[in-house]
């Protein structure tokens, strides 16, 4: 299982582009505990960091860290 990762300046420049209004700052909040959970706790083989990265790139080192594409 792979787990995508992101810093919390990211989670919150993400999270201010889908959300607006006063809840803005709960979810931001609630965005980085649930990151900080996962990061404690969640189960995951192997991670991938997505701070300023193309999708493409992403989806290359998923590929090769899980073993699909030789690398």
């Amino acid at each position: 299982m792979c787990r995508l990762t992101a810093g919390d300046g990211v989670l919150r420049e993400r999270v201010k582009k889908r959300e607006v209004g006063s809840s803005y700052e709960a979810l931001v909040r609630r965005s980085v505990e649930l990151a900080e959970s996962l990061e404690r706790s969640g189960p995951a083989d192997f991670t991938v960091v997505t701070d300023g990265r193309a999708v493409a790139e992403i989806a290359d080192e998923v590929l090769r860290k899980a073993g699909w594409v030789a690398g």
